[in-house]
């Protein structure tokens, strides 16, 4: 049986994302001797472990295009864990360890390093590495699988459980650390597990972690960013040092927003340069489609049972038919979990997936009242100013304010944000001036506080459309003229 084509290129991802592998292991002996002559003693010899599994397994993953680096990890001393001798010195291979796992894609760990009774160590790598935000992949690879599932519980670090697609049982932090465990001898003390077999279980546990295709084509993506670097930099001009200093000179510079703005789009102009093999036509076909919902049928009756099913293109779709899925949605499980991906979809078109709550006002930026005064519909407010006005100056910021409503009404902007559709009305009703101050040398806004932002191209739409509507002359026409006209 031919492999799926989308399965495919997925894996091939994950081998050009992932390049660099971590193997920590109190087992490892580097310095160790090689095997004695003396048949009574190789059984049991120091650095048995290092020779016979560590280092063909490294050797396996080397031929795949890996790089590896098998950590050993000295038990630090009693007096360094518990803090009691101030002049005793923290096992230097723990530190090491932290910090080059910082650094690895993917992390082989022993759950019980250099202690059978307790992973205690594992844990403080662990909680080392939640402190910063990357994507890691650990594989737990133990003798002691069988107690991970209530010892990660019990140290309250913060991973949520899940299930593979193969069943396998995986862990995820908000950090961007994903755990997963597997046997360090599946069938047997005679049979040590092989690199492929590790690395399956790794993509297994990515593609379980990042199911869907928008986080694939983000995999792609970052994989062409390492690719495209050299280009990047080679385009970007020589010669600007004494203009650049000079600009920053000020303290309170524009330059060190624009800069960097520059420069990334700069970056994506570059990666851009490529069509996305996750999204292209073989790998997005409905045939190839990974991890597919239950209720998606094979087979359809209606149009509208076609179009929630997937068997027609979006492009079918009209506005009446997409208002009476909508409706009836609810009731149907199948029609609901279509409806609920298209708003999600339609929600990170028009706004930034991530936000930098630290950054000072700038145009699309979306705010909340901070102590609303009697409760009413929900509400939010768009910033409209320029982006000097928002960078400098005391004078207030304009805001647009939107509603929540399921109407559309003709010369307004209707905004996908958390979930609910809110309309910007062209009208002066709509129109705020929001005070603007200074809390430790940032700015922001005193009565309002920022929750989102949207993507610069959707802001500068519902912008622009507001201020057409509410600049628009009003023309004394003939009834017939209006009637004729009712679209404009």
């Amino acid at each position: 049986m031919s492999e799926n084509p989308t399965q495919k290129i997925r894996r091939k991802i994950t081998q050009d994302f992932c390049r660099t592998v971590l193997w920590i292991d109190d087992e490892i002996r580097p310095d160790a001797e090689t095997p004695p002559k003396n048949e009574r003693l190789e059984k049991d010899y120091e650095g048995k472990q290092h020779q016979e599994f560590f280092l063909p397994t490294a050797s396996e993953f080397q031929s795949l295009g890996y790089l590896v680096h098998l950590h050993p990890y000295e038990r630090p001393s009693d007096e360094a864990l518990k803090g009691t001798n101030p002049f005793s010195e923290e096992s230097g291979h723990h530190q090491s360890a932290c910090t080059l796992a910082h650094k690895a894609d993917i992390i082989i760990l022993d759950w019980h390093l250099a202690d059978r009774e307790s992973p205690q160590h594992s844990i403080r790598i662990l909680k080392e590495l939640v402190k910063s935000q990357a994507s890691r992949f650990v594989v737990i690879l133990s003798k002691y699988w069988d107690k991970f599932a209530q010892e990660i519980k019990d140290a309250e670090l913060g991973f949520e459980q899940g299930t593979t697609t193969s069943g396998m049982d995986f862990w995820t932090h908000d950090s961007g650390i994903h755990l997963v465990l597997a046997k360090k001898y599946p069938k047997g003390d005679d049979n040590r597990i092989i690199a492929p077999e590790i690395l399956a279980v790794v993509d297994d546990l990515i593609q379980s972690a990042h199911p869907d295709y928008i986080h694939w084509a983000a995999f792609e993506i970052a994989t062409r960013l390492r690719n495209h670097i050299p280009a990047w930099l080679k385009a970007i001009p020589r010669g600007t040092d004494m203009a650049l200093l000079q600009e920053l000179f000020a303290e309170n510079s524009e330059g060190r927003q624009y800069i960097p703005e520059n420069i990334l789009e700069d970056l994506v102009a570059v990666v851009q340069a490529t069509e996305l093999e996750t999204l292209s036509a073989t790998h997005t076909s409905r045939e190839n489609w990974l991890n597919r919902p239950s209720g998606v049928s094979e087979e359809a009756g209606t149009n509208n049972e076609k179009m929630v099913n997937l068997l027609v293109s979006a492009e079918a779709m009209d506005a009446k038919q997409i208002s009476k899925l909508a409706t009836s949605s609810p009731d149907i499980p199948a029609h609901a979990a279509w409806l609920d991906s298209h708003q999600v979809f339609v929600e990170f078109c028009e706004k930034l997936s991530q936000v930098d709550y630290d950054r000072p006002p700038r145009p699309g930026a979306v705010y909340k009242k901070r102590n609303p005064v009697v409760a009413e519909r929900k509400v939010i407010y768009l910033c409209a100013s320029q982006a000097c006005d928002c960078s400098r100056g005391d004078s207030p910021l304009i805001l647009l304010k939107a509603v929540t409503t399921s109407e559309v009404k003709l010369g307004s902007s209707v905004l996908r944000y958390g979930g609910e559709d809110y309309r910007f009305d062209s009208n002066s009703e709509s129109l705020i001036l929001a005070e603007v101050n200074e809390n430790d040398g940032k700015r922001i806004l005193t009565d309002y506080e920022l929750i989102g932002q949207l993507r610069p191209a959707i802001a500068a739409r519902i912008t622009s459309r507001f201020w057409i509507g509410t600049t628009r002359p009003a023309v004394n026409h003939p009834t017939f003229a209006r009637k004729l006209r009712a679209k404009e």
